[in-house]
């Protein structure tokens, strides 16, 4: 029986790879962003009379539906474009999981930090 669970376990772990994951978020956020900017634009069609409100110094009102659709689907299109140049870097080999903090050139043939390194700086 634990033998059938491993398996089942390690079918599980091939089918979820990063590319498949980063695939599924650009369809999620394609989807929810087409969803919500056409439900702007239907309530943009609706009720145009809507109007943001601004300070006096920039006049007493502005359109309000124009630069939020612009802003949403700038919004959705950066996160998209994220997400594909993640999935491009991946496609290259680049493993985007490495350890990069603090890592430079004179780090390669360092020794890592050890507790008493700490202990005896004090």
């Amino acid at each position: 029986m634990k033998d059938n669970d491993r398996q089942t376990q390690e079918k599980r772990n091939t089918w979820i790879t990063p590319r498949r994951v980063l695939i599924g978020g650009m369809a999620f956020t394609g989807v929810v962003g087409i969803i919500l900017i056409t439900w702007l634009i239907d309530k943009a069609i609706h009720f145009p009379e809507i109007q943001a409100r601004q300070f006096r110094r920039f006049g007493e009102q502005a359109p309000l539906w124009i630069p939020l659709i612009i802003f949403v689907l700038l919004s959705f299109a950066g996160i998209f474009f994220l997400l594909w140049r993640a999935k491009q870097r991946l496609d290259a080999g680049e493993d985007l999981f490495a350890q990069r903090h603090r890592r430079r050139p004179s780090d390669e043939h360092e020794e890592p930090a050890t507790h008493d390194d700490f202990e005896e700086a004090r």
